[in-house]
């Protein structure tokens, strides 16, 4: 009888390690996806940029400007939906490290 609770331990416990591995490999592709798109929004703020500096040309013509304001849009657009996605991510990490320490 012992012997079976021990075992049950050993079990409980040896479950318990993979479970805190998995969830350690999923808060470290959880940043990796972070960071990803960090470099994305970055990428996509630097488009709106540029973007600014040609609608700032004064020789651009109105169907010029009408097609960078709305390549500006889109661009903003995308950089909110990242930054919803990185608030989704850091948040998805906050839950894996509170899973981790529980």
């Amino acid at each position: 009888k012992k012997e079976e609770s021990k075992q049950a331990l050993v079990e409980q416990e040896q479950k318990a390690e993979e479970m805190e591995k998995q969830l350690a490999l999923e808060k470290e592709e959880a940043k990796a996806k972070q960071e990803a798109l960090t470099l994305e929004k970055e990428e996509k703020a630097k488009v709106e940029q540029e973007l600014q500096a040609k609608l700032a040309d004064e020789s651009a013509s109105k169907e010029e400007r009408a097609k960078v304001e709305e390549q500006i849009k889109v661009a903003r657009e995308e950089q909110e939906t990242l930054q919803k996605d990185l608030e989704k991510q850091a948040s998805d990490i906050k839950l894996k490290e509170d899973e981790i320490e529980a």
